[in-house]
């Protein structure tokens, strides 16, 4: 496992839930479909959801958890950070 940070952004084309598995999958070297599913950890249409640009969800706290070794960080604007447990 790499110990640096990842930044991503999602865009209209690529989830949040496909920006993390993507990710993570490049760093490990394995292709996503090798990754437990994402929806067992965090419900990922659901924070798409949460995540669209509407003003209703403005100031939105982000949106933390941990996958497959990793801490992943989702912020309002679908910035994705990525950081290797310890």
């Amino acid at each position: 496992m790499a110990n640096s940070k990842t930044t991503a952004v999602a865009n209209e084309r690529v989830t949040l839930g496909e920006t993390v598995i993507t990710e993570i999958a490049r760093r490990e070297d394995v292709s996503p479909l090798n990754l437990p599913p994402l929806y067992e950890t965090l419900e990922s249409d659901l924070c798409d959801q949460l995540f669209e640009s509407t003003p209703e969800f403005e100031g939105l706290e982000p949106v933390s958890f941990q996958y497959h070794g990793y801490s992943v960080r989702i912020q309002v604007d679908g910035t994705v950070r990525i950081v290797a447990q310890e």
